[in-house]
């Protein structure tokens, strides 16, 4: 499958930028849930808790979703 550019596949290229996200959640852990604990008033180890079950989560969906696509 080619995306809308004519380039690499649409699917990996998706990937490819949830995993930055993924990485992007790790590397600013700390910075996040200072954030979030400033704006939601959590505690700051169930901020930093969210942000990782995010990361998780989508390094899950990387891992497993050609599979759960298929018919």
């Amino acid at each position: 499958m080619k995306n809308r550019r004519g380039g690499t596949n649409a699917v990996e290229e998706r990937f490819e930028k949830l995993s930055n996200v993924q990485g992007l959640l790790e590397m600013r852990l700390p910075e996040y849930a200072k954030l979030m604990t400033e704006e939601m008033g959590k505690p700051l180890a169930q901020s930093e808790a969210e942000v990782s079950k995010c990361s998780g989560m989508i390094e899950y969906s990387v891992a497993h979703s050609l599979k759960f696509m298929q018919d």
